[in-house]
């Protein structure tokens, strides 16, 4: 299966107070002959299943361990078992959005994605799990905070 399938549009990273930083990453995502199931929850534990893992990082890639509270929105599609549903032949936008607690004054932190899994439907109704994969997840990061 192609990850080309999920495509990022314009991530951001906004200073909401002195210790606290609002990520968003839209992206949209779809198959032309397959029914995909997308995750509606996000963690960073990364031991987590059927959830987007996410990272916050700094510009030298070293992994910070901050507070972070993070979802997948999708309100215009239905959702079951904790994933969204993107009929066949459709396409069906996201955002991932994260709240992070971090220190005063830091300006170089990003969010990023390190997993985002999804289902795959059959046309005989056969699930198939995978994931978006390098090069693709490289997209699903945000910029600096701003």
């Amino acid at each position: 299966m192609s990850s080309q399938a999920y495509r990022v549009d314009e991530p951001a990273a906004y200073r909401v107070t002195d210790t606290h930083v609002l990520y968003s990453i839209p992206f949209n995502a779809g198959f032309l002959n397959r029914t995909s199931l997308t995750p509606l929850f996000a963690t960073t534990n990364a031991m987590a299943k059927n959830a987007v893992i996410v990272s916050v990082r700094d510009d030298k890639g070293a992994l910070l361990a901050v507070p972070l509270r993070a979802i997948v929105l999708a309100p215009e599609l239905t959702h079951t078992n904790g994933y969204y549903v993107v009929p066949q032949g459709t396409r069906g936008e996201f955002e991932l959005i994260a709240v992070a607690a971090i220190p005063k004054g830091t300006t170089t932190y990003h969010l990023n994605v390190e997993r985002l899994p999804y289902l795959l439907i059959d046309s005989e109704k056969k699930m198939t799990a995978t994931t978006v994969e390098s090069p693709f997840i490289e997209a699903f990061v945000t910029p600096a905070i701003r």
